[in-house]
């Protein structure tokens, strides 16, 4: 609980944007701090990728050449354009999740026009063959476009933890965790609220891990307090000398009352130093000569001993959240692609999570991944991790992610063999006539609704206001997160006190006008690997026989 509030932060950053007839979606998002410290998610909006990049335009246009000119000429030129929604859910600091956010559509845009230049020359992107080898019920589904789109998003994924090892963009990264270290300072804990009301907490062992067991105060421990304050006005007929004992023992109580309050006070802020790292501030006074020399020679002993460990592939045990080896994010990605084709592609990587309406049905566009799993353990044990409680290592409670390189350190592995890996899972479906808009969200709306329930959720919402626009779905999504919210973390146990984002995308009229699939479109796995977990509750994976 030190990790939360001691009142949850209910404001919302929201924006709208896209417009019928001139985008082929429109979408509302919200993002809302909630009962967290800092806020760690971050997310990417962009109905009309054409009008956002002239890179991006030309890429279009490129691809577009494999349709029929028949088609072409009929669909207005708004409609064949690309939107790109995404959602990234930050953990140990906002850090890689802001960076991403504002980094990512160029990662992307950059390695979609090296593999459709690869794609002129003859060069098939490397996921296609492996997808027509699993001999799909209807492998139209990757034409070369599709497939040169889905293949940039897996290998964009993997771009971005290289892009961050850059050090221009390790800086950056240090000036988003600063920044959001600033906005947590003097904020009161739900810990710090708990004992001010009369509450105390323990610090308790169980299986290994450690936690922290609330006790509230009690009518009795009321009813005892009052009872003594009466027997001490009222007299309790001792002589002078039980008397004098008495006063030792009460002096000496006070003194280890003293002591124990003390003592747990000392454990919460030792408790609440663990959940939030205060950032060094530089010493406004001038230092002393022989410091600064001191400071210097220090400096670059550290630089030395950091040379070392590289060349050794070595690092600290626990790395700065400030660092892409010490902080990470889920990522999901949404790619509405119009054309005389129209699909949507969702590459994930974590437990943030797509999902589409279609006729009223919630289909999941993404699975989450968890340690718990069963290939995501075998990959984390065969790369000479652990899984316990959960956790990855005891640590983690995903099994992807960008960032996070302090667990993708293993040299003779390849990226999408690490104990934690940024390899997206990437599908495609067809868009139906029956499709009527896309909820992208991080699991602080998950952990709340299922896909079903949120689907119901939205639907209800939108059937309510009638016309439907932008602002109506910025709305929507303010509403859902407020419904996911906690009253109070101590009763949900910890269920609706992370941080919230959350994205609804409708789609255009003329994606469905253009849409030639059925309403029962297969949702399919890019790729080599058959589709497993799609759909399934990831609840039943998780065992007590952890290795």
């Amino acid at each position: 609980m030190g990790a939360y509030l001691a009142k949850p932060k209910t404001q919302k950053v929201s924006e709208e944007g896209g417009e019928e007839g001139r985008t082929i979606t429109c979408f509302g998002a919200a993002s809302m701090q909630g009962w967290r410290q800092t806020m760690e998610d971050a997310h990417i909006a962009t109905p009309s990728l054409r009008t956002a990049s002239p890179a991006a335009a030309k890429t279009l246009e490129e691809l577009a050449q494999s349709g029929s000119r028949e088609c072409k000429e009929a669909l207005p030129a708004f409609a064949q354009d690309m939107s790109l929604y995404a959602v990234f859910d930050g953990h140990a600091s906002n850090a890689v999740s802001c960076w991403v956010s504002d980094h990512y559509t160029k990662v992307f845009l950059d390695r979609l026009e090296q593999i459709e230049a690869d794609a002129k020359k003859g060069v098939s992107p490397a996921g296609l063959a492996e997808s027509l080898s699993r001999q799909l019920p209807d492998e139209s589904i990757f034409s070369l476009r599709n497939a040169v789109l889905c293949e940039a998003l897996q290998q964009s994924f993997l771009d971005v933890d290289e892009q961050m090892k850059r050090e221009d963009n390790r800086q950056e990264l240090k000036k988003y965790f600063e920044q959001g270290q600033l906005e947590q300072r003097d904020n009161e804990t739900y810990i710090q609220r708990y004992l001010n009301d009369g509450g105390d907490v323990r610090l308790v062992e169980m299986d290994g891990q450690k936690y922290l067991q609330f006790v509230p105060r009690t009518s009795e421990d009321e009813e005892d307090g009052e009872g003594a304050s009466r027997e001490k006005a009222e007299g309790d007929g001792q002589d002078e000398t039980e008397k004098e004992a008495t006063a030792k023992e009460e002096a000496s109580g006070a003194v280890n009352g003293e002591e124990k309050r003390t003592a747990e006070a000392e454990t919460v802020n030792k408790l609440t130093r663990l959940n939030s790292t205060k950032i060094e501030e530089e010493d406004s006074e001038k230092k002393p000569e022989s410091e600064e020399e001191k400071d210097t020679e220090k400096e670059k002993e550290e630089e030395t001993e950091k040379e070392e460990e590289d060349k050794a592939g070595e690092r600290p045990l626990f790395a700065h959240p400030s660092t892409p080896e010490g902080s990470g994010a889920t990522a999901v990605v949404v790619l509405v692609v119009g054309g005389e084709d129209p699909v949507i592609i969702t590459a994930n990587a974590g437990d943030s999570r797509g999902v589409i309406c279609r006729g009223g049905k919630a289909f999941p566009l993404s699975h989450d991944h968890k340690p718990t799993n069963p290939d995501e353990k075998k990959r984390i044990v065969a790369a000479g991790g652990y899984v316990t409680n959960g956790r990855v290592d005891g640590n983690l409670n995903l099994s992807r992610a960008v960032g996070d390189l302090f667990y993708k350190q293993t040299k003779e592995l390849p990226a999408k063999a690490q104990r934690i890996t940024a390899f997206p899972d990437v599908r495609i479906t067809r868009i139906t006539p029956e499709d009527e808009f896309v909820i992208i969200a991080c699991d602080g709306i998950w952990d709340g609704k299922s896909n079903q329930e949120a689907v119901d959720f939205v639907r209800e919402k939108l059937q309510a206001a009638g016309n439907v626009t932008s602002a109506t779905l910025k709305q929507v999504c303010e509403d859902l997160c407020d419904e996911c919210l906690a009253e109070d973390p101590l009763q949900s146990e910890g269920h609706g006190c992370d941080n919230m984002t959350c994205l609804i995308v409708e789609l255009s009229s003329c994606l469905k006008s253009a849409a030639t699939a059925t309403a029962d479109a297969r949702i399919t796995l890019y790729g080599g690997c058959e589709d497993k977990y799609l759909g399934r509750d990831e609840n039943q994976f998780e065992s007590d026989n952890d290795e």
